[in-house]
Parts: C-alpha cells; structure tokens; sequence
C-alpha cells in the first residue's frame, strides 16, 4: 500500500504552490511588466513599496508582500473594486494554471473573490477568503496557485477579474500568471518522484515539498501543556503529534493562523497564511519556532512497505548490553537491520531504556532499548528501505578496520524515513532534539531538502551542539552547485555541521588511478566541508539474519565515512585525554586539519579529501608526511600589531596562506609569491577573538599546518 500524508481537502482545490512548470502569456508584476489590456474599477492603486500603509488595521509591524518581483504591488481597497484581464484566448490542448502571490485581511462583510466570466457573464466564482476567520489575515507570504484548464482552454472572450468587496481592510495583488501546469518542486525530480509514490503534497515559496495543512510548532520551557492545548483550540488546528518531550508539535489546521519567531510569516494553505495579531502578542516569548511541514528524501529508490511491530524481549536476543559512556551515533534513516552480523555488535541494549526498568528512562521514550521509529510511532526502527542499513554498515565496516578496540562505539538508530526514503521535518527534527536526550556524540544525516530553511531544525542542530554533538550532513546527489541552491541541513551555517560531497576514480592522462568529483554530488568550495569516496560502495542491506551486501552510490555512502572518521577522532581525544568529554570544535578541527588537499578545491573547501587515523598520536598532531610536507616554516606572531611573521626553513614555491576556526571556516587567506630559504614574510591578520586557530600554508606539492592560540 502506497503511503500518502494525511491532509484536509482544500475549497476549489487551491494549493500553496511555487512557480509553475512554464510561464504562458505575460507575468504582471506591477514593475517592469505592466499590466496591459488589464481594467480597474473602485479604489485600486499601485503600492510603490508592496504595502498598505494608509488603511485600517495595517499598523507599522507588517512587512510588505513577499512576491517574486518584491516591489511594487496592486492594492485594492473600499467598498469595491475590481482588476480584471484582458480576453484570454489559449488553445484547446493547453493546461493552463492560475499562479499570483496576495496579502489580504478580511473584514466581516468583505470577501475577495475571483470572478471567471464568457462575454461578460459569469461562468465561476472563486471565493479566497472562505476559510479565514473575520479580521484574520493570509500573511504576505501567501502564494496561490489554480487549475482553470476547464474554463479557460480553448474558450474564447474569458476574463478572470479580481474582486473585492464589503470593505474588507487590503487585499495586495503581484505576480499574476498564467502558467503551463501544476506547481513543481526544484529541483524537479523530487516532486516527480513524490508524484510517481502517490504522497499529497505541495510545493512552498522556494519550490520545495511539504504535507498540505501542516504545521510543525516547536514550544521553550516556559510554555506548559494548558498554554499549549489552549493555543490550538484558539487557532482551530488539531494535535497531530508530539515528541522530544512535547515541546515539538505537529499540527494540523483548517484555515487557523500562527505567527512564527521572528515575525516571519509562512504560508499554510492555499488561501490562508500562518500568521495572526493575537498570538504574535501573547506567545513571542513561548513559541521558538513554526514551520511548513517540509518532506526530505535520502535516496529516490521505492520498496514495499512492511508492518512495524513493536520490539519483543525475543527481537533483542543476540544483542549486547550498553556500557558506560560508549561513543553514540545516531543514524537517522530509513533504520537499520540490527540482525546483520557486521551492524549487530555496534546495536546495544539500553537496559534503563526498557519498561520495567529501574530508572525506566529519563528520555520521555522509557521504551526504547535500541532507538526509535518515527514513522511508525514505535520502538522498532527496522529497515524496509535499505539506505539506513546501507549506511550503518558502512560505519561498521570503517571502525571495524581502523576503529581499534580503545573506544566502545554503539549505534542509535532513530527511522525518520518510511519505505520510499520519504520523511517530514517534524520527524527529523524529533530524531534531532532526541538526540540531546539520548546522550549522542554524532549524527549522520545522510538525507536533505531545498527550499525555505527550516526554523525548528536549525534550532535543533544549534541545540545538540550544546550537548556537543556533531552533524555529518550528506551534500546531495542533484549535481547542483549548492551556492545556488542551498540544501539543508547540509548548508546551514552551524560549527557543529560537516557537510560531505562525493568522490569517485578515474583513469588518469597516463593510465593512473585519479580521483575526481562525483558526476552526481552536489557541490561548493563555500558549503561542502569534505569529499568522501561514495561511489560503488560495498555494505550491508536488510536481511535479517542472512548476510547480504549491495553496492551504492551517493553522497549519503560518503557522509557515513566521514561519521566513522569523526568517531574515531572523538575516540582519540577520550582515550588521550583521560576523560569522557571532548568537543566537536576539536574532533571537527583535527578532522578538516588531517585532511588531504587536493585540486577539487572548486567543489570543496581547500579540496579536502578524508583520510582515515592510523593511530591516534599521528591523528591528533597533524606531522605525517602527507600533511607536513615540503619545507617548512617557522612562525612569530607579534600581537601587539596583529602580525604574524613567517620563515621558511628552505625554498617552497608559491603558497597560499590560511588561517582557519576551529570548526574549519577559513577566517583569512592570502597569496605569497615563492620563498627563498630563511626569507621572512609578514601577513596582517582580522582582528579575532582569543582562542585556538589554524594556519595552513599550502603550495602545489606541499602542505604545512600549525595550530595557534591568541590570548
């Protein structure tokens, strides 16, 4: 049975959509294409800053309509009026959708309607404000798309007219279209494969997928249950879900307004946007985040779905008992075959995890020895995909050849993806926040979506790196540039993120073995932190007590190399240290700082390619030949001007000059012509704060790096 998302049927089929397939016709956008052959009647003017400063109730908080064009828009307002098109005329075979972007607010006698008319005579209304309440409001992000294919298709002398009346307080009017077909999300072959498994969904201001009617809310401390209870019923949604001890929400709503942080607004439905005066007053200071419930994908590979069944005392036979203070992963995936003999002995029993345990947990999920399944809303998090068991078996495979037996390395399994390879950011962002509950080191997020950024995950990522726990993000398989197009959580600009794009082998100009980006990874010398090898890669896939391997290709076999490689590192810092903490900022720093340099600078940052610890002193002081190699250098730093002062112990070639964060972000960077054996140069710095740094001073055959402190 095909999985589709539970959602509200929407009056004449609208939909909160982005731009359609193919604009047909002129775009009106009130700018630099005007209105031609358009009428108005009643109190229409054009609003040269997208606003309508000057009528009731706009006050000076609201921002101006968030349309394409951004500038000027067409208001309406009083008792009456009405922008109506020229005689449309489009051929027979033609599917044509209605596409503009309106910010309206409703008076209790006002209605704003569409009005289809053959010759001057009325052939269809469409109602916009049906759904709002009196004196609510769509927001300015509202964005509506219609199928008018039956009515305007191969009929001669239509008009469509926009009509307001009843003095309803403003309705502003830009991007008017019309377009070739239904709303498609970018980068297409998502939304195609949404299509092709049969999922309601619809495509917000950005282009991306979300499941209509649905709001992810996320709740602070100070927010109790009766506040939340009586925030719903005052907005008329429904309590779908809840997790990470219910201060995340999920929320469906039937035309009902919530205003996010910040005072963004986001569009809910077709009609009705999410924002309202009177919560934006009484819950600023509760409400931490609201957003559209955005799906994300691994892999576009379908299976057949397969019935969860909660786990039984039998399933967890043959499983080992978690010890003290393991170092966690968490792979949130489509879950994991915690049968197969190379992924079992990294799945652990947590004993006070278990009902009837003596501390029965202090997680708020007292029944999950092994993790969770967020989409079955169960303690199992089986596989009936293969990507999650894919990638754990990758990670398994790499500590079982390089992870040595210091650490004690134990998996959590959290299945946020269903059979296709299909999830919500309600339940990635649940996984995300449990994360912090289920003392976690690293996560591995093999999986993505474009479009807007999502509040509540940006808050989650920023939360488990309070708990010092590190994200490795897959960069995506869509071969896009991502200083284009941002895909999340993989370009979100947090120190706890490592963002991994993928390698593969070649044939070199003289029969060589070359290694060179992926055709398919996604790409940016901004974004993409480190490349991995992921294509081809041999692991485990489910079957559930039969050894059986696949090969795979992606981004998402490269980030679990990476999650190995981070895990190792970790391992390192605890057994050098003596202690059971460390911080992402020191694995994240010594893992980019170990890295190879390679040509693929175009597609990531300094090109740098993973390389796996040989033993933990070599790892954790970068002094291996292939990373300190060439001549070396002598650095003197002079704070007091905010130099440093660099001499090279022999003549190195022309070099580029780095200093990085912790987290591997290059804060400055320079040229300097070659180097003549003991010649001094000096380089200014921006002024920083006082902390660890490192400068690298690489060339075409050489890479040198020392770590700085400034006090």
């Amino acid at each position: 049975m095909k999985r589709s998302f539970p959602t509200l049927l929407l009056i004449l089929a609208l939909c909160t959509c982005g731009r359609a397939q193919s604009l047909i016709g002129n775009l009106v956008d009130f700018d630099g294409n005007p209105a031609i052959g358009w009428t108005s009647t009643g109190v229409i003017s054009t609003s040269s800053d997208g606003t309508a400063s000057g009528t009731p109730f706009w006050g000076s908080s609201r921002s101006p309509i968030q349309s394409g064009s951004r500038q000027n828009a067409l208001l309406l307002q009083g008792d009456f009026a009405r922008f109506a098109s020229p005689f449309l005329s489009f051929p027979a075979d033609q599917e044509v959708w209605l596409g503009f972007h309106q910010y309206y607010r409703q008076n209790e006698s006002g209605s704003a309607t569409i009005e289809l008319r053959e010759d001057g005579l009325l052939r269809r209304t469409i109602d916009l404000s049906a759904n709002l309440k009196p004196g609510a409001e769509t927001g300015p992000y509202d964005t509506v798309m219609i199928n008018l294919t039956n009515e305007l298709a191969g009929i001669e002398n239509m008009t469509v007219e926009f009509v307001f009346t009843g003095r309803s307080y403003f309705w502003l009017l830009d991007d008017i279209g019309f377009y070739d077909g239904p709303p498609q999300t970018k980068p297409s072959a998502f939304g195609n494969y949404l299509r092709q498994e049969d999922y309601d969904f619809a495509v917000d201001s950005a282009n991306w997928a979300y499941v209509p009617n649905q709001l992810v809310v996320q709740f602070n401390g100070t927010a109790t249950s009766q506040y939340q209870d009586s925030l719903r019923q005052a907005f008329g949604a429904r309590l779908v879900d809840s997790c990470a001890c219910d201060f995340v929400e999920l929320w469906e709503i039937d035309g009902s307004l919530i205003q996010s942080q910040g005072g963004e607004q986001e569009d809910a439905t077709g009609m009705t946007g999410i924002l309202s005066n009177i919560i934006a007053a009484k819950s600023k200071t509760k409400v931490d985040g609201v957003d559209l419930n955005y799906l994300t994908n691994t892999q576009p590979v379908p299976a057949p779905p397969a019935t969860s069944n909660d786990l039984t005392a039998s399933d967890l036979n043959g499983l080992s008992i978690s010890t003290a203070n393991p170092i966690r992963i968490a792979i949130m995936d489509t879950g994991l075959d915690y049968k197969d003999p190379v992924i079992s002995p990294y799945v652990r029993i947590r004993q006070n995890n278990q009902t009837g345990a003596p501390t029965d947990g202090d997680n708020c999920l007292p029944n999950d020895p092994i993790g969770w399944n967020y989409v079955d809303n169960n303690n199992n998090p089986f596989d009936d995909n293969s990507h999650g068991t894919h990638v754990a078996g990758i990670i398994a495979d790499s500590l079982n050849k390089y992870g040595g037996d210091t650490c004690v390395y134990e998996f959590i399994a959290y299945k946020t993806h269903d059979h296709n390879g299909v999830s919500t950011l309600f339940d990635v962002a649940c996984a995300t926040f449990q994360a912090t509950l289920d003392d976690v080191d690293i996560i591995n997020d093999s999986w993505g979506f474009f479009g807007d950024p999502s509040v509540i995950l940006a808050n989650a990522i920023d939360t488990v790196a309070t708990r010092d726990i590190l994200v490795i993000s897959a960069a995506g398989n869509d071969m896009i540039d991502l200083d284009t197009l941002l895909q999340y959580p993989a370009c979100y600009p947090a120190p706890n993120v490592i963002t991994v794009g993928a390698t593969a082998k070649a044939d070199g100009p003289n029969g060589e073995i070359i290694i060179i980006r992926a055709p398919f990874s996604n790409f940016s010398p901004t974004y993409v932190d480190i490349l991995a090898p992921g294509t081809d890669i041999a692991s485990a896939v489910p079957s559930w007590g039969n050894p059986a391997d696949s090969l795979k290709s992606g981004t998402s076999m490269a980030t679990p190399m990476v999650t190995a490689a981070a895990a190792m590192l970790a391992c390192c810092f605890r057994s050098q240290s003596g202690v059971d903490t460390f911080s992402y900022q020191e694995v994240k720093a010594d893992l980019l700082a170990n890295a190879l340099v390679s040509d693929l600078n175009n597609f990531a940052s300094n090109g740098w390619l993973l390389v796996y610890p040989e033993d933990c002193r070599s790892y954790l002081v970068p002094t291996r030949n292939q990373f300190n190699t060439g001549p070396g250098f002598e650095v003197f730093p002079n704070p007091t001007r905010g130099e440093l002062s660099i001499r090279a112990r022999g003549r190195a070639t022309t070099a580029t000059i780095r200093l990085l964060s912790p987290e591997g972000r290059v804060l400055f960077s320079t040229t300097n012509p070659s180097w003549l054996e003991g010649e001094v140069q000096s380089i200014t710095l921006p002024k920083l704060p006082a902390g660890m740094y490192l400068l690298q001073i690489s060339g075409q055959d050489y890479l040198w790096t020392e770590k700085l402190l400034r006090f």
